[in-house]
């Protein structure tokens, strides 16, 4: 029942998305207010209180443009790895709120939301090798430690990109704690590997470490 209520509100959210393309104002809809709140509400069990920062005009206003930047960055991404990486402009969108900073879409908010589902779904997928999969793994360690990697590949250029929007806009000189817990995360992301390729050979004291590691560093991702 509720991925049947996730692929419908998807499917409303994009339509929506569109409109607001053409209208900047679509986004103040106040059937689309109501279908975004009855979605967090019913769906993924936020509070009231959730509900008054996420459905602020401020932050629906960046979910949009970050919807809009998302799909001129990348026509062909889909709208569920937009969701997915939206979740990630909720969390830094409320961190702005709690610090009392403007609620705003930013280029590195942009570039940390789109690494995940970007790098999640290149891990993820079947077909890639266990071998390409590391390789990757070890090129973007190096990438986010700071060191200049080629892209191999379209999805490789793409991830390094948003690596160098984040440095664009946050030095790595007065900001080194930032980068490393996105390499962090990154490493997280990795161990889950072993997941998906050597379950057979781990323990269920592994099996809690990689999954409770994971959900720490990535959260909503």
């Amino acid at each position: 029942m509720r991925e049947i209520k996730f692929d419908e509100f998807l499917d409303k959210l994009q339509t929506a998305s569109l409109e607001a393309e053409v209208n900047t104002d679509a986004y103040k809809k106040p059937e689309l207010l109501a279908l975004l709140h009855t979605f967090f509400r019913e769906t993924l069990g936020y509070s009231d209180d959730n509900l008054q920062v996420i459905l602020s005009d401020d932050m629906v206003r960046s979910t949009y443009w970050f919807i809009n930047a998302a799909q001129v960055f990348d026509p062909a991404i889909s709208f569920h790895d937009i969701f997915q990486a939206c979740r990630n402009v909720w969390i830094m969108n409320g961190l702005q709120f709690l610090c009392g900073k403007p609620i705003c879409l930013t280029p590195p908010i942009f570039a940390y939301s789109m690494l995940y589902p970007y790098t999640d779904n290149y891990l993820d997928t079947p077909a890639i090798s266990t071998f390409e999969k590391i390789d990757f793994s070890n090129s973007f360690a190096k990438r986010l430690a700071g060191h200049q990697v080629s892209a191999r590949n379209g999805q490789e250029e793409k991830i390094f990109h948003m690596v160098e929007l984040i440095e664009d806009y946050w030095s790595r000189e007065q900001h080194p704690l930032m980068y490393k817990s996105l390499l962090a995360i990154h490493d997280a992301q990795t161990q889950s590997l072993a997941l998906i390729h050597q379950a057979d050979q781990l323990n269920p004291d592994d099996i809690f470490r990689i999954c409770y590691t994971e959900r720490r560093h990535i959260g909503y991702c």
